[in-house]
């Protein structure tokens, strides 16, 4: 009779008393996180608006804006993917700065005696699927300068961005597979309908690839 008493107060325990204990510490923890920030706020808030608005900010934003990336990266860094990496992410490249940089690092790697036959690369790019080339790359444009609270030049949205019509698109994307790219994860910059765009890219796009 004991040991079926302390069986079930144990089992109690468990189920019931130690989960609501633990909710309880979770909420008491979002409310003393919640009065925290209503204190610090204040005196934060006016700092980071200053450090937003600083100048030598505002000149960091403008060159990162208007900067014209086609490496992939420095030679440095892409000297140390090439020698000690497993693989190769990029971003805001085209496609012949991303042949130049991925031809880079696999000699690199040969030449350190690394078998480079199954290192594998991705580049993350961005896409517009709009039958008006124009309209996509505004559209992207201020989905992104909004997001990055930037300006971008075309130049700069055009090293990282895939947008028109869906052969214009299926044509970009070609470019990237002939240049060794081996996958892309893309990110749909819009400001309308992300799903809509999203049916665009697998189903007018993706499969035309190949």
């Amino acid at each position: 009779m004991l040991a079926a008493v302390v069986f079930y107060f144990t089992l109690f325990l468990t189920i019931v008393v130690l989960p609501a204990l633990l909710i309880l510490i979770f909420l008491l923890f979002i409310d003393h996180e919640r009065r925290l920030w209503q204190r610090i706020n204040p005196a934060v808030t006016p700092i980071a608006k200053r450090l937003w608005n600083h100048p030598a900010a505002r000149r960091l934003r403008e060159r990162l804006a208007t900067a014209q990336v086609d490496s992939g990266g420095s030679e440095f860094a892409l000297t140390r993917v090439g020698r000690i990496a497993d693989g190769w992410m990029t971003h805001s490249v085209g496609p012949h700065g991303f042949k130049r940089s991925w031809e880079f690092i696999l000699r690199v790697g040969r030449e350190s005696g690394r078998d480079m036959s199954s290192f594998d690369n991705v580049l993350y790019h961005h896409i517009n699927v709009n039958a008006d080339k124009q309209d996509a790359l505004a559209d992207s444009k201020r989905f992104l300068d909004l997001y990055y609270s930037a300006d971008y030049t075309q130049a700069r949205l055009e090293s990282w961005l895939t947008y028109g019509s869906p052969r214009e698109c299926v044509e970009q994307i070609k470019g990237y597979k002939a240049s060794g790219c081996r996958r892309i994860t893309f990110r749909i910059s819009t400001m309308g309908d992300q799903m809509a765009q999203f049916r665009r890219v697998i189903e007018d796009v993706l499969p035309y690839v190949d």
